[in-house]
């Protein structure tokens, strides 16, 4: 969904303009430099009239007068009769209160105008508890991005709760049907969660590992790119090529993710570690801090083997997807990166993800090659 933000004078004083490029595809524009085209372009319009002043709004009135189709969200305060009125000249249009605050915008937004999340279609076919594990692990996923500061609390009950029904799930059901409700959802952010979620669940039951350490690692899939949320969507979800500068910030979402999480005591210290170093290599090579084979816990290990495979068999809009077999090969190949025994044990997930009939246009496409990034 693609948001334009729209005010008069210094648009980044307005915070939650800020904060929702972590939700939503973002433009700023100036009120007095707003054109048609630019309205156009956007799935919803959000204006704040907050010091706008007469010739702004006019020229904004002017602009959005030549698509009457636009939808339009405009923020104002308490006891301000003025903005409500200059919002009302814009036709038909919806009212948000500034002091509920982004939480509540957020859901104001989501809930009036943006596409649903998911193909719930798509999930009407799957049995009732993977149903239920992806309903608490999107849940928990939406939730995630509010808790950046240490003084917001984290929601360490919804990911426990999504934790465990996903294990559960899993048990019952194996990989199969969690691969068809994470392809399913439309933000391809929350599909790389969702999937290595499953994939390290399930790795680590093949490897019988206890519950307990199941119920960690399902969670630590789900928040082990939770530094991604400092990062704006537009550069997350950019259709080409990464510019070196965007792809240097997104290779610091490791830190990012510590940052959030290194004073939480009551996220598990597994997880902090999955989610600050799975971009380590066994043989140092990795990022951030490049650790090697003593200094990686066997948690670390199998989160980054599963980040990568996920990676590699995820369909892009820069490129194809692999298939899971083509995806093993190239673990393989990747030889002392990576830990090759747990590597060769790797495979009864592969080939459970490999049988299951995935078809042409879902995120996990068969291809035999990967496009360059």
């Amino acid at each position: 969904m693609k948001l334009l933000l729209v005010a008069d004078g210094d648009l980044l004083r307005r915070a939650y303009f800020k904060d929702l490029s972590r939700f939503f595809l973002c433009k700023l524009t100036e009120m007095s430099a707003a054109s048609a085209a630019d309205l156009s372009k956007a799935d919803l319009v959000l204006i704040d009239f907050d010091r706008a002043t007469p010739r702004a709004i006019q020229h904004l009135k002017a602009a959005a007068s030549k698509n009457k189709s636009l939808k339009i969200l405009c923020i104002v305060t308490k006891g301000d009769r003025w903005a409500p009125a200059q919002a009302a000249a814009f036709g038909q249009v919806a009212i948000f209160d500034r002091e509920n605050g982004l939480r509540s915008l957020i859901s104001t937004i989501r809930d009036l105008f943006a596409a649903p999340q998911f193909d719930r279609s798509r999930l009407q076919h799957l049995d009732r508890d993977v149903q239920v594990a992806f309903g608490k692990a999107n849940d928990f996923l939406n939730e995630m991005p509010f808790a950046l500061t240490p003084e917001s609390d984290f929601p360490t009950r919804l990911m426990m709760q999504a934790a465990t029904s996903v294990t559960d799930a899993l048990h019952e059901k194996g990989i199969g049907p969690w691969v068809g409700a994470v392809e399913s959802h439309h933000s391809h952010t929350y599909r790389h969660s969702l999937y290595v979620a499953g994939l390290v669940t399930s790795f680590s039951q093949s490897l019988g590992w206890n519950r307990a350490d199941q119920y960690t690692m399902a969670a630590a899939g789900l928040v082990h790119d939770i530094g991604k949320t400092k990062i704006p969507l537009a550069i997350l979800d950019k259709p080409g090529k990464l510019t070196n500068s965007e792809f240097d910030l997104i290779k610091k979402h490791p830190v990012f993710g510590y940052e959030i999480l290194h004073e939480r005591q009551e996220v598990p210290d597994e997880i902090k570690h999955m989610t600050f170093h799975h971009h380590e290599f066994m043989d140092g090579s990795g990022y951030p801090e490049g650790l090697k084979a003593d200094e990686l816990h066997p948690m670390v290990r199998v989160m980054t083997i599963c980040d990568i495979f996920a990676a590699l068999t995820e369909k892009r809009s820069y490129k194809e997807a692999l298939s899971p077999r083509v995806a093993y090969t190239e673990l393989m190949d990747m030889g002392g990166k990576l830990d090759q025994s747990l590597v060769r044990k790797f495979t009864k997930v592969v080939t459970a993800v490999a049988n299951k009939d995935v078809g042409g246009s879902g995120a996990f496409v068969k291809a035999e090659k990967l496009k360059s990034a």
